[in-house]
């Protein structure tokens, strides 16, 4: 992304239950989610639109499985994560 412009088309923030973070990058094939919890207890996330996600990324090693795939457009987030889902 090169422009304010470019950046603007692809990169949204998202609505979140506060304090947790999340935003969406636009990509010419795929969609990511990214999503940040930097409090101590769990929390809801709404994905930015229905559909099958798969986890890409997480911080989280001690709970993470092989493949994390949600179906729908809600998952929980656990305490200091850091999550990167991409739309399949």
């Amino acid at each position: 992304m090169r422009s304010k412009k470019e950046i603007e088309k692809r990169l949204h923030i998202l609505k979140t239950n506060r304090p947790i973070f999340g935003f969406t990058l636009l990509g010419d094939k795929e969609e990511f989610a990214i999503y940040i919890n930097p409090t101590k207890a769990c929390g809801k996330i709404w994905l930015p639109s229905s559909g099958q996600w798969k986890m890409m990324v997480t911080n989280d090693f001690v709970n993470r499985v092989t493949e994390r795939l949600i179906i729908g457009e809600y998952t929980n987030i656990n305490p200091l994560e850091f999550l990167v889902f991409m739309k399949s």
